[in-house]
């Protein structure tokens, strides 16, 4: 079988994730439409050759090992952004279409409507930038324009993470404005593919999760989200004028937390930990003395014990280190576990 030309051989991954470390990938792929996506599937199919997504490369620590399969970045399987500015400026009520799924699988993200409840319904392709999806919720005057202020990385992402923030906001997490999601699915057995559309309750959200997949056998099945579905009210649109002005000044007040609160000016991965229940795994993390800690190149970052920055060159296994002296330190102390929030790609020592 032909190699397809979207994928690549010997591809670094350091400029690929957030926190700029991690090795070479045996292969790599960074398709822009679904067709392509098919493509690389049935090509690693054929070769028994592993997938390991990438993603956009945010909330991941990657190894500094090589890493024996193919590396999928979905950056590229995004909403143009001509889309955007349509969907930003449209009035509520316009358009044509019931923003369903359309169950075809092409991931062309063109089925947007605006009548949802005579309010506003949209879809966007699952590497569409959050900050895209925050641009429209704020055109809108939409409630959920705060919780999305300066969240990084792709909608898909935000649905597998239910990316959402930890203050008192309602909605406040992806579970909240979710409408349906549009998955891919993948036998590597028969080498069919099915296309499948999730409302809203069919989905197993959880804190910082969506399970509807983590259960499935990796070795027979992969799933991807190519699309997702978004519904706002009319109610939701229509805002009075003292309305309008309170949401703005909360997203100006959330930009500012994350300003000052958050080394967003660094190379990061945002959140490493969960917060266990009743506590913030930040405020526990410095309770135990850990704040600017470091090893190697990696160090608890000063204004937020949650975020582990990484200086240039950093080694991936030098923050591998630190989050397992973490949270040892975290259960020696408090006798409290701290889950991970990142993902883990490749092999650590």
């Amino acid at each position: 079988m032909q190699q397809p030309k979207t994928i690549k051989e010997k591809h670094s991954l350091k400029r690929l994730n957030s926190w700029r470390v991690g090795g070479e990938a045996k292969y790599f792929a960074s398709p822009s439409s679904v067709a392509e996506l098919k493509d690389i599937f049935l090509w690693t199919s054929f070769y028994k050759i592993e997938i390991f997504i990438l993603a956009d490369g945010t909330n991941l620590l990657v190894s500094d090992n090589f890493i024996d399969g193919l590396v999928l970045n979905l950056k590229k399987l995004r909403t143009d952004i001509n889309e955007i500015k349509k969907i930003q400026n449209s009035f509520v009520g316009e358009g044509e279409g019931d923003g369903d799924c359309d169950g075809d699988g092409d991931g062309d993200g063109d089925k947007n409507s605006f009548d949802c409840d005579k309010g506003l319904s949209f879809s966007l392709l699952s590497g569409t930038p959050k900050n895209d999806l925050f641009s429209i919720c704020f055109n809108h005057n939409l409630q959920a324009s705060i919780f999305l202020a300066g969240l990084p990385g792709s909608i898909g992402g935000g649905v597998v993470m239910n990316a959402g923030v930890g203050f008192k906001v309602q909605p406040k997490e992806f579970k909240d404005i979710v409408d349906y999601v549009e998955v891919l699915s993948f036998n590597k057995v028969s080498n069919n593919f099915k296309t499948t559309c999730y409302k809203n309750s069919e989905l197993l959200w959880g804190y910082r999760s969506c399970k509807n997949w983590q259960s499935k056998d990796q070795n027979k099945n992969i799933d991807i989200i190519t699309k997702v579905g978004f519904c706002f009210s009319k109610k939701e649109i229509n805002k009075s004028a003292e309305e309008k002005i309170l949401i703005l000044d909360k997203v100006k007040q959330a930009q500012v937390f994350r300003k000052t609160k958050q080394p967003i000016n660094t190379f990061n991965c945002g959140s490493v930990f969960k917060n266990p229940d009743g506590h913030s795994a930040g405020a526990l993390i410095d309770e135990c003395g850990l704040k600017s800690s470091s090893i190697g190149g990696a160090s608890v970052s000063g204004l937020h014990a949650n975020f582990i920055v990484a200086e240039k060159g950093t080694k991936s296994q030098d923050i591998f280190n630190l989050i397992k002296k973490v949270q040892t330190t975290v259960l020696e102390k408090k006798n409290i576990s701290l889950d991970l929030e990142v993902k883990l790609m490749g092999s650590f020592n």
